[in-house]
């Protein structure tokens, strides 16, 4: 399941007369259905991250691990409270974080051959869509449409050709049988003490 490994890649980009949201929080969430032809209430979700940003700096708040996640500069530190930055458990690349989200730039299998589809609407946002298939899978990746620029980004790639930002990934395993859909959402908001937290590192 290539396509659902978390794929977050810091996009240093210039404005060019887009908009660049400097703070907010994005929301990572895996929906996974185990028989989607005949019960679509055989699923469950698998919340995977919570990323708040300031500029390019992220806190990271991983569900069922103690503790937040500091990163910067291309690397990330894990420590016990937002109140005491210096109580360190560990820390590395990101290149080599393993948990959450992970900040890893890839290019997806086929992705030369993807066929662009019909737009669509979706609670009231325009998505572009785009069906790539491989021996294993057959996904369509959906993209806002958006002048808005975040430092962060599921594809590069997609978020390049498309001027958008991809945002879901719809994805039905052939061997399995299983549906995957990766939903990626984000507010301009950030709670208060991550907001304080921001400003003291």
């Amino acid at each position: 399941m290539k396509y659902f490994l978390v794929i977050l890649v810091l996009v240093m980009l210039s404005c060019n007369g887009k908009h660049y949201m400097k703070a907010g929080t994005i929301s990572l969430m895996l929906y996974v259905y185990n028989d989607p032809d005949d019960n679509l209430f055989d699923s469950y979700e698998i919340p995977v991250s919570d990323l708040y940003f300031y500029w390019d700096r992220f806190i990271e708040k991983v569900p069922d691990m103690p503790g937040f996640v500091l990163i910067s500069n291309d690397t990330y530190s894990v420590v016990r409270d937002l109140s005491n930055l210096d109580d360190v458990v560990s820390n590395g690349s990101l290149i080599n974080k393993s948990f959450g989200a992970a900040f890893v730039d890839t290019v997806f299998p086929n992705y030369t051959n993807r066929i662009d589809l019909t737009d669509t609407v979706i609670n009231g946002l325009s998505y572009k869509r785009v069906r790539i298939i491989t021996e294993e899978d057959y996904s369509i990746f959906y993209i806002n449409e958006t002048d808005t620029i975040l430092p962060y980004s599921l594809s590069k790639q997609f978020d390049i050709d498309y001027e958008g930002i991809l945002s879901r990934i719809d994805s039905y395993n052939y061997h399995s049988g299983k549906f995957y859909s990766l939903r990626m959402s984000f507010k301009p908001e950030l709670p208060e003490t991550i907001y304080e937290t921001f400003k003291s590192y």
